[in-house]
This record gives C-alpha cells, sequence and structure tokens, in this order.
C-alpha cells in the first residue's frame, strides 16, 4: 500500500502545500514527532498531514481518518490523560497550562456559540 498525504488546513505548514497530494513514508529516525516524511517539508508531524490512500483499481485518493467516526470523546480524553500523567510527575509547567487551557476554553466557546446558531433544532 501506497501512503499519500497533503498537509492539513490548519497546520503551521499548510503554505507549503499545493493541493496535490504527495508520497509519504514513515521515517526511520523520526524525531520530536516528525514522523512522516515526503513532501515540500520533508518531514511533518502526524497532526499536520491528511494521510490518503491511492486505490489502484480507481486510481482515486481515499481519505485516512485520524480517527473513527465517534471516537472524538475518547480520543480527546486520551490526550487529556497524558496531561495529567506529566502534571502528576511534575512535567508540565503550571503557567503554560494555565495558558492553554484559558486558549482551548475560548475556541470550545466559538465552537458552542456556532453550533447553538447554526442548530436547527432550537430555531
Amino acid at each position: 500500500m501506497k501512503l499519500y498525504a497533503t498537509i492539513h488546513p490548519a497546520s503551521k505548514y499548510a503554505h507549503q502545500c499545493s493541493g496535490e497530494p504527495f508520497p509519504v513514508q514513515f521515517a526511520q529516525d523520526a524525531t520530536n514527532g516528525y514522523i512522516w516524511a515526503g513532501g515540500p517539508g520533508r518531514l511533518y508531524r502526524h497532526s499536520d498531514l491528511d494521510l490518503l490512500q491511492l486505490d489502484t483499481e480507481t486510481n482515486q485518493f481515499r481519505n485516512i481518518p485520524m480517527y473513527a467516526s465517534g471516537e472524538e470523546t475518547n480520543v480527546v480524553n486520551i490526550i487529556l490523560a497524558e496531561y495529567m500523567e506529566r502534571a502528576k510527575e511534575g512535567d508540565l509547567p503550571a503557567d503554560w497550562m494555565c495558558n492553554w487551557v484559558e486558549e482551548i476554553n475560548g475556541k470550545l466557546q466559538k465552537i458552542a456559540a456556532k453550533a447553538i446558531e447554526t442548530d436547527t433544532e432550537i430555531k
């Protein structure tokens, strides 16, 4: 199976993407989380890419989701559990964590407001 990717629009590397999928492979000597090799930047984190598989019968790209439908809450819980472990070990700067919580809370409030605005059941 050949893997391809495009750079996720929310990635800080999005400006590198032409929109055309490029071949990627798992980087054997991955450092600092840059586990995918290929494309214009040569190394990317998993969260920077949208992975694709080329269907050789149809010659069409199929998206490889980062997680399955309905798993969003589980993925968030896994991430939060890792932060809790780091906090317990004293490996999480409190000032950084407090700032990050405020940033995430602001984003969640915007999402909630948009959901309320567009919820057809409320209207």
